[in-house]
């Protein structure tokens, strides 16, 4: 099947504030495990950290140039 609309990307540095509003919806913060809203200096260093670390795959999703969503896979410990 081919979504010519859609398309997926690697996170950067210029989705750290799209992001970040995103994880601070209320309707996510109700969904997590934590419950507090992440302030944005915490938000930097754990972005900037994600993104920069090659055993997470950070992923944005695009519908029609927009983006409408995110994936964050990352190995356990």
């Amino acid at each position: 099947m081919i979504l010519k609309d859609d398309r997926i990307r690697k996170a950067g540095k210029q989705d750290m504030l799209l992001i970040y509003n995103w994880i601070n919806d209320q309707t996510v913060r109700k969904m997590s495990f934590n419950k507090n809203k992440i302030t944005l200096d915490e938000h930097k260093k754990f972005f900037i950290s994600a993104i920069n670390d090659c055993s997470i795959l950070f992923w944005v999703y695009e519908y029609k140039t927009l983006p409408a969503g995110m994936v964050r896979i990352g190995k356990k410990n």
